[in-house]
Parts: C-alpha cells; sequence; structure tokens
C-alpha cells in the first residue's frame, strides 16, 4: 500500500489497516492466469457519483457478477458518503485511491483564465476547469506510472457515465490476454474538436522529427498510425494530422506498452514538456491515438534514437462491446439501442437531465 498525511492506502487484492488482508475474491478470479481491473476517475460532485453509480451496477450484470474483477477508484477528494454510496451500488470488489501529488499544477503553470475562479463559467465549460485537465493529463500518461497501475497485465478504463446496456458477447480482458499482440482496446474513433488540439499536431511532429519517424510512409495505408494521418490532394509528401482520437471513456491496455520507459510514455514526456495539457486541453484520446499509433510505427520500424526493430508485431483494435456513453450507443446485431429519460432509467435522483440513459432491446421485426 502507500500512505499520505492522513491516510493509508491498499493496493488491490490487500485490505485492512496494515494491508495484510488479502481479498482475491472468487474462485473464478482466484484461478485467473493473469492481473487484471477496472479503472474509474471521478470527483466528489452529486451529478458524477450518481452516473458513477448506473454505471457500476451495468458493469456489474454485464461482466463482474460473473468475472469478479477488481474496480479502481481514482478521485482527488471522495466524501466518506460518497465511497459508500458507489460501493452500495453494485457488490464489486473496490478500492479507493487519491489522485498523485503533482495531480494538479502549479498556479504557475495555469493560464489566467483558469485562476479566475469564476463558477458561471466554469459551470457553462466544464472542459475549462483545471480539474478536467489534470484529469485528460493524469490518464494520458501520469496513470501509467501508478505503483497501482503497474500491479496489473490490463486495465479496462471507463468513464464515470459509461455504460454497458446489454449483454457483451465475451469477456474484453480474456481477448486481449489470448492475443500477446493486443496493446490497446477501442470502443470507438471520432474526431477531435480544434479548439482543444491547438498546437498538439506542431508539438508531435517535433517529436517525430527528432526520432526520424517516416511520416510519408506511414500515411500510405495498412497501419494504425495511418488512421490518424491525411496525406491527399497534392500533399503525399507531408502528412498532417486528420484529427482523429481513440475515445478512452471505454478502452482496454495492455499496461507493459503504456509504462514509463516505453515508446508511447516517452512521447507523453515530450508533450507534457510544453504544457499543453494546461494551456490548450490537450485530450487524452489524441495522445492516446497519435501515442500509440507512433509506438506501434517505431516498434516496427526503429527510429534515430533507436535502431531495435520489434520482432513482435502489436496492435490496437476495435472491442466491439455492448457499450454506451452520453449520445453514443452499441448493441448487438440482433439487438437496437433505445434511450430512455435518465433519472428514470438510471434510478438516480441527481442523474442530469440532458444525459440519456442507453439499453440493448430486441429488434421489432418488420412485414
Amino acid at each position: 500500500g502507500i500512505c499520505y498525511e492522513e491516510s493509508c492506502e491498499c493496493f488491490a487484492p490487500f485490505r485492512g489497516p496494515r494491508c495484510d488482508i488479502v481479498d482475491e475474491g472468487s474462485e473464478v478470479a482466484r484461478a485467473r492466469p493473469y492481473k487484471a481491473a477496472v479503472h474509474y476517475i471521478v470527483n466528489d460532485e452529486d451529478d458524477h457519483i450518481a452516473e458513477m453509480a448506473h454505471s457500476l451496477r451495468t458493469l456489474w450484470k454485464r461482466l463482474n457478477a460473473a468475472s469478479d474483477y477488481p474496480v479502481l477508484v481514482f478521485h482527488d477528494g471522495l466524501s466518506a458518503a460518497s465511497r459508500l454510496y458507489l460501493m452500495n451500488s453494485a457488490p464489486h470488489r473496490m478500492w479507493f485511491h487519491r489522485t498523485p501529488t503533482d495531480f494538479f499544477p502549479s498556479n504557475s503553470s495555469l493560464p489566467a483564465i483558469l485562476l479566475a475562479n469564476n463558477e458561471e463559467f466554469i459551470r457553462m465549460r466544464h472542459t475549462f476547469h483545471p480539474g478536467y485537465r489534470a484529469q485528460s493529463r493524469f490518464r494520458s500518461g501520469p496513470f501509467f506510472a501508478t505503483a497501482v497501475a503497474q500491479r496489473f497485465d490490463y486495465l479496462l478504463g471507463l468513464d464515470g457515465d459509461s455504460m454497458f446496456p446489454g449483454r457483451l458477447e465475451q469477456d474484453p480482458f480474456q481477448v486481449m490476454h489470448s492475443d500477446a499482440s493486443l496493446v490497446l482496446g477501442y470502443q470507438y474513433i471520432t474526431m477531435t474538436s480544434p479548439s482543444s488540439s491547438q498546437k498538439f499536431w506542431q508539438v508531435s511532429l517535433l517529436y517525430c522529427g527528432l526520432l526520424g519517424a517516416d511520416l510519408v510512409k506511414a500515411a500510405e495505408g495498412g497501419h494504425f498510425f495511418q488512421r490518424s494521418l491525411s496525406a491527399t490532394g497534392g500533399w503525399e509528401t507531408s502528412p498532417s494530422w486528420t484529427n482523429m482520437v481513440v475515445m478512452t471513456d471505454c478502452e482496454l491496455v495492455r499496461v507493459s506498452f503504456f509504462k514509463p520507459g516505453t515508446e508511447y510514455y516517452r512521447y507523453f514526456e515530450f508533450l507534457d514538456s510544453f504544457g499543453g495539457f494546461w494551456l490548450h486541453r490537450w485530450g487524452d484520446h489524441a495522445v492516446r491515438a497519435l501515442g500509440t499509433g507512433l509506438a506501434l510505427w517505431l516498434l516496427e520500424h526503429g527510429s534515430n534514437l533507436d535502431h531495435n526493430e520489434s520482432s513482435q508485431v502489436y496492435q490496437a483494435y476495435d472491442m466491439k462491446l455492448s457499450y454506451a456513453h452520453q449520445n453514443s450507443c452499441f448493441c448487438p446485431s440482433d439487438l437496437k439501442c433505445v434511450w430512455h429519460d435518465g433519472r428514470e432509467g438510471s434510478g438516480e435522483k441527481h442523474w442530469p437531465k440532458q444525459k440519456k440513459v442507453w439499453t440493448c432491446e430486441p429488434k421489432v421485426a418488420t412485414t
């Protein structure tokens, strides 16, 4: 475990005042030949706690009732009442962990607009809040450096408002464990807003140049990195980023591929040195897309700093889970996505009014 000034925390599967009680879970969990867990990051606001309680219930119903994976909850300060509420939402084996001491930066690292403490502005644009930027940076890199994360082989990351609306065809952890080439499982890919990616590509391009990554060759196709690049219309010798991102509200990672010392983590450290997470709201979804693509490319082709190519071919893949998040929903082919009023569908009185709850239901036969 680890101790802070006010308390100590145990690492899964340990519990108790001295972290000497072993909680290995069900017989299925004890027999598992790998270490895996689900993780969240949440702050202590009523609507976020309500969303996560519903997420935990769907996670239990669709996966953990049978599989019993540990659930890790990272936070920057949760009350005892909020912890108890989450623990009572579903019978997961749960561990709570404070975010690192450098989760928030010093005020000197923040733009003036974030120091104004304008509560109305923060409510209107939550992504401008320092906490939002802090969790984006944390999930981009420092999360993988924590002693908590490094105890596991695989980690499934979820947002507090993630939900599983229908059956899971297979255990996603078992899928990754059965194939040594799989390093990143994602649910969907989309485009990010230019407003949250200012100078992101320019800094990434500097790093690619430093390593001698052949972006022209990478953009030709047949590689995950190519999905992030565009080189058309006479610009074949000057590829650019497509603003493609891997949505991290549902992602499965092989920890060894992302931890400190890897190609991915060196890319994160280079980005972090420019302060873009604080200044420009760089998102972890963008870092995951470009960082994974670049790391996969470098492991296959080498770089100016390391000419050793890997004999192992790695890949990112679409998990194709029954899953929903905000306005996105995915169901098995024989079912359809149906949305419901959030408060009614979740049973949570603090559920945000504008958000839906999704279920997968049978398709109506047509004649």
